[in-house]
């Protein structure tokens, strides 16, 4: 009996301090509230990844001119630990890399729907004790607008994640 408590107790320290060793894996959310299906109004957004994280990414439309949106998560490609990569959204689709999600079930017009929605970066795996973790700070954004040159500068989104070296210890809140 002895032996058995010793062995679990074993595996329970064993467990907690891979808890504490690791975190959650990282996430990153940025909202976009102003996109267009009108081909003069195509977006461009320049992503950064600063952090040591190879991230997923995802667009869930949230908001559209009619009011009614599936939620789907559509997935895009993986954008890898300190690199750039170019968003594209075009009338009825997202361009991540080499994946384009069709998003026309949440955007019904190609030519006049405006839309919102959600871009998510998540780690693909637990973040360690060493290298810079995704958060706000290193999982940047900067998005412009139209078909005119220079593009239009885009303002209004925001971004958030589930870091805690924000203000008091909370996760990063911040707009642009």
């Amino acid at each position: 009996m002895k032996k058995l408590t010793a062995i679990l107790l074993t595996v329970i320290l064993a467990l907690a301090v891979t808890v504490v060793l690791s975190e959650a894996a990282s996430t990153v959310y940025y909202y976009v509230p102003y996109l267009q299906s009108n081909t003069s109004g195509v977006t461009y957004c320049v992503v950064s990844n600063l952090s040591s994280e190879t991230l997923n990414t995802t667009f869930t439309v949230g908001a559209n001119t009619t009011g009614v949106t599936t939620g789907t998560a559509n997935s895009l490609s993986t954008i890898a630990a300190n690199t750039t990569k170019q968003m594209t959204f075009y009338q009825q689709s997202v361009t991540f890399g080499s994946t384009t999600a069709t998003i026309a079930s949440d955007v019904p017009d190609a030519n006049s729907t405006s839309y919102a929605g959600t871009l998510t970066f998540t780690a693909t795996s637990e973040f360690g004790t060493t290298g810079t973790k995704a958060t706000c700070l290193s999982v940047v954004m900067a998005c412009f607008q139209g078909t005119t040159s220079p593009r239009r500068n885009l303002i209004g989104y925001a971004c958030k994640d589930n870091g805690t070296d924000g203000p008091g210890g909370n996760n990063n809140v911040i707009g642009y």
